[in-house]
Parts: C-alpha cells; structure tokens; sequence
C-alpha cells in the first residue's frame, strides 16, 4: 500500500506540476501580501484593523478558494489520466492490489490537498500575526480553512468519478464549469435555490461564517469515494 502511495505521489509530482503548483501557491501569497495593505504603515492599519482585518481575510479566501479548487481538479485530472491508469497494468497482479492501487491514487490527491491546504493556511495566519495588527480568532479561521479542505476535496473526488467514467483530460473542465457556475450566478439565484446549492455544496464565499453539516458532507464523500473504487475497479475488469 505504501509503494502504491510513493508511485502516485512520485507519478503526480513532476516538474511541470511541481512549477504549476508553485507559481499558484505565489499568486495566493502575493495577493495576501497586496490585500494586508502593509505599506499604508502599521499605525494606520491598526486604527481600522476591525474593518480591514475583516476584508482582508475574506479577500485572501476568495483567493485562496479559486486556486486550490483549480489545484484540486487538476491533481484529480493527473490521477485518473490514462498514463497513470497504465500503472496498473505494470504494478498490479492480483484484485487485492488493484484494490491498493486505486485507494493508494485516492489517497494520495487528499494527502496532497490537505498539504497544500495547510500550507495555504498556515502563510495566511502567520503573515497575519506578525505583519499586521488584525487579529483572528483562531476556531473561527480553523472552521473556515476546514471548510476550505472539503471543497478543494469535494472537486478532488468530482474530478476522479467524472474522469473514471469518461477517461479524458478534456472532462476537467466540468468540475471547473460547475465551480465558475456556483460563483458567477449565486448572486443572481433566488434565496431558496442559493439553500438548495448549500445544502449540497461547500461554497465558502471568502470568509463569511455559515453553518454547515460537516458530518452530512463527510459521509457524501465516503459514498463518492466507494462510488469511484467500484467504477474502476468494474471498468477494468
């Protein structure tokens, strides 16, 4: 099981995706950096720090939200592309390991997800501490980068079923579509089919504070992660 997750990881960690990811994780700090506002001085900032602080944080998640999500597909994209389905065909010699194979795939988008999550999250609250004057309330920021995970995650998982179904790099673009589409038009939707999207969504909106059945999306995800290993596994059969 640990090889199977060291050959994906390996697999999935090229060059070009190694730079890609890099130059993204850039863009965020970058804009977390020109959103701080940290050259207007820190006693100007300091006299506004309730309001500034707030817009700070809901800017740097906006941000934050759009790439990680682009990050997830594309990872979800490399995952279950054909080059690393012909793994499988090197690697496994038995239904127990195809079994391994395919989990150790899953595994290894979430391990990668929740890395640069973290990573994400832990730049954006020590900028923050010690750059500027605002203060976070830390369970609050901890929920919001939590529910930060679970859509990246959500679209990991989309991305996988959706390519196990139909093997195209092409099928990335549905996930993309579907995110874009929740962004553009949930200003526009009436009240209750902006609920009706919640219920079944993760959509963040930067760093407004909404509540959310974590459990109700967990158990989503196991039955999507079981839905993905039973395609595979029947599709090549």
């Amino acid at each position: 099981m640990m090889n199977y997750l060291q050959l994906h990881l390996d697999y999935l960690f090229s060059k070009v995706f190694f730079y890609i990811t890099v130059a993204l994780l850039l863009i965020i700090q970058g804009s977390v950096v020109y959103n701080s506002m940290v050259v207007e001085g820190f006693s100007y900032l300091d006299a506004f720090r309730n309001q500034f602080g707030y817009d700070f944080l809901n800017e740097s998640f906006m941000v934050s939200e759009f790439v990680l999500v682009f990050l997830a597909i594309l990872i979800g994209i490399n995952l279950s592309s054909k080059a690393n389905q012909g793994l499988m065909a090197y690697s496994v010699s038995s239904k127990q390991t195809k079994r391994h194979f395919i989990l150790a795939r899953m595994m290894s988008g979430i391990i990668t997800i929740l890395i640069l999550v973290l990573f994400n999250q832990l730049f954006i609250y020590s900028f923050t501490i010690v750059f500027t004057p605002y203060q976070i309330n830390l369970v609050e920021y901890l929920r919001q980068s939590g529910l930060l995970f679970l859509e990246a995650l959500a679209y990991l998982l989309m991305t996988m079923v959706f390519n196990a179904i139909v093997q195209h790099f092409m099928i990335g673009f549905i996930p993309i579509m579907m995110f874009w589409t929740i962004k553009v038009t949930s200003q526009n939707l009436s009240q209750e089919v902006n609920k009706l999207i919640d219920i079944f969504t993760i959509n963040i909106n930067g760093y407004l504070l909404e509540e959310k059945n974590i459990l109700f999306f967990i158990i989503i995800y196991i039955f999507i992660q079981i839905s993905y290993i039973i395609i595979v596994i029947k599709k090549d059969c």
